[in-house]
């Protein structure tokens, strides 16, 4: 390619860039689509062939380097990088010191970083950054996507017609595309833009499996799940037209490019594209999970490790896929878009005032029939707390705690203000300041800072003052609000007369 005989180039490759006075970082920018993937590998390429040379010579070099998915923000901390180059290489050293290796150790059993100094050893390191990971033909997909819609024209002055309307910028190209999508068949129409709905506003890289679940669980008429619902996999992909790909390394769906997402920002802002997507998402979660199944109960003792663990690490695609793989979970093998509805329901549903969707909220939460639902009683997992553990054998869901018992809790830990006051509007002797794994509901919504929530629960005529000053083994609500530096929470706390903070 061209670039690689610019002497700026040439240059930078031999480590000459101090004799010239030129900084040794070599920067690759562009508007999006203009190949910066495609030259980032054949950076790669290059330098590993040059160095190559040197090995003969009895010198070794290792080239580490970093694709970094744009969407992916647990990743691209500083430490999860440099923890990915240091293991690349070492994975390519032959011979590491004694030192190295003990401070590895020392580190890994202390969970600790480790500081520059630990990394001294490290001499050089050639980083080429790239925002797509492991995806090199963003290029030729609008390309080949340009051109398919010049080849379906029917005739030779129609296909001239077609080049020359063709798209000079991409957001005209995304639009096109869109509408091609649109003028399919209205099954293949309305599928295309369920999954590329659901691929734009979902919470997290989504699985093949669970996409597939959630699709059938929309169209679905029924309260149990029929697998004969399930749209065929390669049909996710084919009716978009190249706007969603998968994910092999993590079998997932994701879009194809940065600028999609930038595009589909525009639009979702604008309200001309999913204006009601939040809604039926939320909606599709929630009635996921109150499929009946006669096969599921709720004390399934043996399972309840695993799905905790699962569920914990449902924010992470790729922690999620590797955890996955080593687990054996009949349930979430069963049902695998259950622990994505378990883990995001009711972020959704306070992203959305849609009155169907509070109600399902409500419905779910007091009904009393629920040993058949397919989540209960995991469902009460998200509320022990990612930072909690389970031992072998522990009694980790509490037998005597009731779906009423429940929705204070839930609605505090989410910050469903709509749902909690018809709750307590509906439920006079409901028991707000009741105790569930060592937390009141006053003290989750302390914790997650939902000052509506609170604003309810110290205004009903049942609250106990007394929960304020005490609250197990996390400390008091109020002592909580003085940690996180809550001072709007703090003025709520001051303003009441039966409660003191001296």
């Amino acid at each position: 390619m061209w670039f690689l005989k610019k002497s700026e180039f040439q240059i930078w490759c031999s480590g000459g860039n101090a004799d010239y006075g030129l900084n040794p970082v070599l920067a690759c920018y562009g508007i999006p689509d203009a190949g910066k993937s495609v030259m980032s590998s054949l950076v790669i390429d290059t330098l590993r062939e040059r160095l190559s040379e040197s090995a003969d010579n009895g010198i070794r070099f290792c080239v580490a380097y970093i694709y970094c998915d744009y969407r992916d923000e647990v990743q691209k901390t500083a430490r999860n990088m440099m923890s990915a180059l240091l293991r690349q290489i070492i994975t390519y050293s032959e011979n590491i010191s004694d030192d190295v290796l003990q401070s590895l150790k020392k580190h890994k059993k202390e969970k600790s970083n480790m500081s520059p100094i630990d990394l001294r050893w490290m001499r050089t390191v050639v980083i080429w950054t790239s925002c797509l990971r492991g995806d090199y033909g963003e290029d030729s997909r609008n390309c080949r996507s340009n051109i398919q819609t010049v080849l379906e024209q029917t005739s030779i002055a129609k296909r001239r017609q077609a080049l020359v309307k063709m798209p000079k910028r991409l957001d005209d190209a995304f639009q096109v595309t869109i509408n091609r999508i649109k003028c399919q068949t209205p099954g293949r129409s309305n599928q295309a833009m369920e999954v590329l709905k659901w691929t734009y506003l979902a919470e997290r890289q989504m699985t093949i499996a669970e996409l597939r679940h959630a699709l059938a669980a929309f169209n679905s008429a029924s309260d149990t799940f029929n697998p004969d619902d399930l749209p065929f996999e390669k049909s996710l992909v084919d009716y978009c037209y190249g706007l969603v790909i998968t994910d092999k390394e993590t079998s997932s769906m994701r879009l194809v490019h940065k600028s999609l997402q930038d595009f589909l920002d525009r639009q979702y802002t604008a309200n001309e594209l999913f204006e009601d997507g939040h809604d039926s998402i939320s909606l599709t979660c929630l009635k996921y999970m109150i499929f009946k199944d006669k096969m599921i109960i709720g004390s399934a003792d043996d399972e309840y490790a695993t799905i905790f663990n699962l569920i914990l690490c449902s924010r992470n695609i790729e922690d999620h896929s590797r955890r996955y793989n080593t687990m054996d979970s009949p349930r979430l093998k069963k049902y695998p878009f259950l622990k994505y509805a378990i883990h995001f329901w009711g972020e959704l549903a306070r992203k959305t005032k849609n009155q169907e969707v509070l109600n399902l909220v409500v419905q779910f939460l007091l009904k009393q029939e629920v040993s058949h639902y397919i989540s209960w009683p995991i469902h009460l997992l998200v509320l022990k707390g990612s930072t909690s553990s389970i031992n072998d054998g522990e009694d980790c869901l509490a037998t005597d705690f009731t779906p009423q018992n429940s929705a204070p809790h839930f609605g505090a830990h989410f910050g469903l203000d709509g749902v909690l006051n018809q709750v307590l509007c509906q439920f006079s002797d409901i028991d707000i300041d009741s105790v569930f794994w060592d937390k009141t509901p006053l003290y989750r919504a302390m914790v997650e800072g939902h000052e509506s929530i609170l604003r309810l629960l110290l205004a009903n005529r049942n609250f106990d003052a007394a929960t304020l000053m005490s609250d197990s083994h996390h400390g008091s609500p109020i002592s909580c609000a003085i940690e996180h530096h809550r001072n709007s929470i703090d003025r709520l706390f001051i303003k009441r007369e039966d409660i003191s903070i001296d």
